[in-house]
């Protein structure tokens, strides 16, 4: 097979595939916002019905106010599900004094 046909074949099999990551890709980040934005509408709803969510995350609270960051990333992470980043950065949220979510 010459060089052109085996770049022509590359592109044939290749563009398909890359337009489905793109549009998988998009879909999962519509996804998450969707899913963030819903998170963020039933904590405005439970805080005006007066509403406190069991708190699964006392271990992390404890580890963040004793400036134990590691051990509240693992703790966060065992709580929620979450990976590695999206702990992280809640956990650093809660060192500013923010919502995890």
């Amino acid at each position: 097979m010459d060089t052109l046909n085996a770049k022509l074949l590359i592109l044939l099999i290749g563009s398909p595939a890359m337009l489905s990551f793109s549009v998988l890709a998009r879909q999962h980040s519509e996804t998450r916002l969707s899913l963030r934005r819903l998170e963020s509408k039933v904590d405005r709803l439970m805080d005006r019905a007066g509403l406190q969510p069991q708190d699964d995350l006392a271990e992390v609270h404890r580890a963040v106010a004793a400036g134990e960051k590691i051990r509240a990333v693992k703790a966060y992470r065992e709580a929620t599900g979450t990976d590695l980043a999206a702990a992280k950065s809640a956990v650093e949220r809660m060192q500013r004094g923010e919502s995890p979510h």
